[in-house]
């Protein structure tokens, strides 16, 4: 069951063309941010949705000189199925918040670093894949900046900023709702797969709602990310043992460390195994230890977003005589996560 909000922005390529700005990056980053005061956060609260993806297709037929079909696209619950409505009136109501709080200086930098480092640290493409992205970045950016013009940000531009997303209206979008089950009589057939649907204009109160609707005090721009990595200095290590040795031995605890000699790169992974054994005692056992640590790992998604984000990652799991808990990621913030 998904909502997709299809919205068309003209402008097109510029975007695009001039690295001088990533209007619309900077807006996907924000409208997909799942941490506090986002959209996601709000509709996850209420039980409407479960997820949310924004973006554009880069593509000739989604993103030309022309126009640009930016996207916003909402996993419902089932009572989210119920409440389409409500998910739209939140929806344009933090698009509200956005036109008036959007343009930040703070957040922008943000984004901006998270791409230095993402293209820094990157690991290496595929040949196929790596030719074809520096063939289309050839069309675009000036020598210079085949290589990183399409994946950095340079000159914050607040003004096409607002222009995207004055842009981002009821006049300007198109909604669709895909669903197995539905009451809907779809009467239209489309032309290439055959599949059925049915086209009905948006009611006008809905379109009335939106434009003059609120903003939500509980949406808010995305917080200080505490997570991005500044701190690139290597450990370093008189020789490095080929093995991992023991560096300390109770009996509550064992700790074994081995340090990088091949990539050395400022990341660390981190394995802690809480030996247990009564998670396996029974069926019933295992099975709430499984449904513990999906709650768990559902829960911690608004939490560590930010840490996500910064290219920090994090595992929970059962094992066999306990639960494994791993995170991976540059050394300067992996021990806030």
């Amino acid at each position: 069951r998904d909502l997709v909000l299809y919205f068309l922005t003209t402008g097109g390529n510029t975007h695009r063309t001039s690295i001088s700005d990533k209007s619309l990056k900077y807006l996907s980053f924000i409208i997909g941010h799942e941490g506090r005061g986002s959209l996601l956060s709000y509709l996850k609260k209420n039980v409407w949705a479960l997820g949310l993806r924004a973006g554009y297709a880069d593509d000739g037929l989604n993103c030309n000189d022309i126009y640009t079909i930016f996207t916003i696209a909402i996993t419902l619950t089932d009572e989210g199925r119920d409440r389409i409505q409500d998910v739209l009136d939140a929806t344009f109501s933090y698009l509200r918040m956005l036109r008036e709080k959007a343009p930040d200086k703070r957040l922008f930098d943000e984004v901006k670093s998270l791409a230095e480092v993402g293209f820094r640290f990157q690991e290496e493409p595929s040949a196929t894949d790596n030719v074809e992205d520096i063939s289309q970045c050839m069309l675009m950016f000036p020598p210079e900046d085949y290589l990183r013009g399409d994946a950095l940000y340079f000159e914050y531009d607040p003004d096409e900023i607002k222009n995207f997303l004055s842009k981002m209206t009821p006049s300007t979008v198109n909604i669709m709702y895909i669903s197995k089950n539905h009451e809907v009589p779809c009467d239209q057939e489309e032309f290439w797969f055959k599949t059925k649907y049915s086209s009905q204009p948006i009611p006008e109160q809905w379109m009335t709602t939106w434009k003059n609707i609120e903003m939500n005090p509980e949406f808010d721009l995305p917080e200080k990310n505490e997570f991005i990595t500044t701190d690139f200095t290597m450990v370093k290590h008189s020789k490095i043992p080929k093995y991992p040795s023991k560096i300390t031995n109770t009996d509550l605890v064992e700790i074994w460390y081995k340090g990088d000699e091949t990539f050395q790169l400022p990341i660390a992974a981190v394995d802690i195994l809480i030996v247990t054994p009564k998670l396996l005692q029974s069926a019933e056992t295992s099975v709430f230890t499984d449904m513990f640590l999906k709650l768990l790992q559902h829960q911690l998604i608004e939490e560590l977003y930010h840490a996500v984000a910064a290219d920090l990652e994090y595992t929970i799991t059962s094992k066999e005589i306990g639960i494994h808990v791993g995170v991976y990621g540059y050394n300067q913030h992996l021990n806030l996560l």
